[in-house]
């Protein structure tokens, strides 16, 4: 009786982790973090800010540092970049890798309007996960 009460709790916890990754589902590649990122600040300055957490964490060091010293910085590049919450998808373009954990994306922010932007964006792997920093390396 014990052995089954046991491999019920056994299943129930497999379960729950499985869930809990599921529900937690967060991205790890440069290419993916780049696009949630983006997409994430889109919702961001639209009003839904369930998520603002994920901007902030995936920040480099010297972005975050910027962004510590400069009031309003971060919600005016917001801004900035989405347009104004206008963002409507996220193009990768190519890349520049300069060494294991750092490089260059070449990204076209396309908005509701069809405008496209270029921008070249820098990531570093940092603290185990990858983060937008505020120049090419």
């Amino acid at each position: 009786n014990d052995t089954v009460i046991m491999k019920r709790l056994v299943v129930c916890l497999v379960v729950l982790l499985m869930v809990g990754q599921s529900c937690q589902k967060q991205p790890k590649a440069p290419k993916e973090v780049l696009t949630h990122y983006f997409l994430i600040s889109n919702k961001v300055v639209t009003g839904d800010t369930s998520e603002i957490e994920f901007l902030k964490k995936h920040l480099s060091k010297s972005a975050t540092n910027a962004v510590q010293k400069v009031p309003l910085l971060l919600e005016y590049s917001l801004l900035a970049i989405t347009r104004k919450g206008q963002l409507s998808k996220v193009e990768i373009k190519g890349q520049n890798t300069f060494s294991k954990d750092s490089l260059v994306f070449n990204v076209d922010l396309i908005y509701q309007d069809k405008f496209i932007k270029n921008i070249n964006q820098s990531m570093v792997y940092e603290n185990g996960a990858w983060r937008l920093s505020v120049s090419a390396p």
